[in-house]
């Protein structure tokens, strides 16, 4: 089809020029594009000058050549091809000869649709959080239950990405504690965006502060928010801890965003394991297996 004939005619080679700033003759600038999460793992190993440099390429509408960036920067032009070598190499920063203007060679120009504000996953997340929560509140007719559903299936992808293995198929090895287990599962959790800290009384209980749905009003969060958050937390729970221990998720009533998740290994429920709560929590549900 025409559209096929286009697309074959179009050039494959994706090497940046020979006289890149790179210096890498075979360097691969844009045919290897990393993937948003890979990005953000690279951009977060920045050094300082490279992070500033790369805002600044990224405010550009267009291409930017070295001696611009040098201008605006007050450094060095070596000193901005060194920090363009490091980008390029990165995948962060691309770059291509710039058209011909008067004599001599044609400059190079860099140009960067990395995402640089350090704010940009949270933002996204919560305004994708935002848009499929007004979507289910106006098509589904149990939209809690779809929340819920949803945390579910949020965690195993999680548990998965992070190569979590599934402890209702494994048995605890010689030295584990219900209280190291757990800091994982803190340190699991965190990574979420859930701010899980240890529970201040409790060794098998963890305090979770946040939620990174899009929760900014804490005085009144969005509920279907919170019920995403608790099937994210049972779904973890029956994975992480189900085999090993009953658990209980208590929502502080005051603070919604705040919930404690207490377990009790089963060795210790017929002894009357720790009773859990505040003055001020309710239990949401027990995830039991």
């Amino acid at each position: 089809m025409d559209s096929e004939r286009r697309a074959s005619s179009m050039p494959t080679d994706h090497r940046a020029p020979l006289d890149c700033a790179c210096s890498h003759r075979d360097h691969q600038y844009d045919a290897s594009t990393p993937d948003l999460s890979e990005t953000l793992r690279r951009m977060a190993r920045l050094t300082s000058a490279q992070q500033a440099l790369l805002r600044r390429i990224s405010a550009h509408a267009g291409s930017v050549t070295v001696a611009e960036l040098a201008a605006e920067s007050g450094l060095h032009p070596n000193s901005v091809r060194e920090t363009l070598d490091a980008l390029v190499n990165l995948g962060l920063v691309t770059c291509e000869q710039m058209p011909i203007r008067g004599r001599g060679r044609p400059a190079l120009g860099y140009q960067s649709w990395t995402p640089t504000d350090p704010a940009f996953p949270a933002c996204t997340l919560a305004q994708v959080s935002h848009a499929m929560f007004a979507w289910l509140t106006a098509h589904v007719a149990d939209p809690r239950q779809a929340a819920h559903e949803m945390g579910r299936y949020w965690a195993d992808d999680a548990l998965a990405m992070m190569h979590v293995p599934d402890h209702t198929r494994l048995k605890p090895t010689g030295g584990f504690t219900m209280a190291g287990h757990l800091n994982k599962m803190r340190l699991f959790l965190t990574s979420l965006g859930f701010a899980a800290q240890p529970h201040p009384r409790i060794d098998t209980g963890l305090v979770l502060h946040g939620c990174p749905f899009g929760c900014t009003d804490e005085s009144c969060p969005d509920s279907l928010a919170l019920e995403m958050r608790d099937g994210l937390l049972e779904r973890v729970i029956e994975r992480t801890a189900g085999s090993m221990a009953d658990a209980q998720v208590m929502v502080d009533v005051n603070h919604p965003l705040r919930c404690e998740i207490i377990l009790t290994p089963k060795d210790r429920l017929a002894d009357g394991g720790p009773a859990s709560g505040g003055d001020a929590e309710a239990p949401v549900r027990a995830a039991a297996s």
